[in-house]
């Protein structure tokens, strides 16, 4: 089936959130990409409001970078006041982060901030995508 997926990150977390899009896509996902899908000239803001709109599941990168960002903090907003993404919105922590919305501890978490674990982040995050279509139906 794979879902339209956003992946709201920070700039400082762009590997890990190209490794994650890549991941998904081997199964089938389609991802927005905003280095690639925005046409230079395009009104990038404007974009990224369709994408939301358009999207049906969210990874959100948790990083100290991520939970200061305000357009991450937007990004969650949306998703979380809207039926969309409702149940479908997967935080991942990618560096150990403490300044985490209250909001997102009540989330799931993937915990991918290890990096002497055998598993990528994306593999995680494929697995708990895999978890998500199976409840789906």
């Amino acid at each position: 089936m794979g879902f339209k997926v956003f992946i709201s990150h920070s700039v400082k977390d762009q590997n890990v959130a190209d490794e994650i899009r890549q991941r998904l896509a081997l199964d089938g996902h389609k991802i927005f990409n905003d280095t690639t899908d925005v046409p230079f000239g395009e009104d990038w803001a404007a974009a990224i409001s369709e994408a939301l709109r358009k999207s049906e599941l969210m990874v959100v990168l948790l990083s100290p970078e991520a939970v200061q960002s305000p357009n991450v903090i937007h990004e969650i907003g949306f998703a979380l006041g809207s039926e969309n993404y409702k149940g479908r919105v997967v935080p991942v922590l990618v560096k150990p982060t403490e300044n985490v919305p209250w909001f997102l501890k009540t989330i799931h978490t993937v915990d991918a901030s290890d990096p002497s674990d055998q598993l990528t982040a994306g593999d995680r995050v494929a697995r708990a995508l895999r978890q998500l279509e199976r409840r789906a139906g």
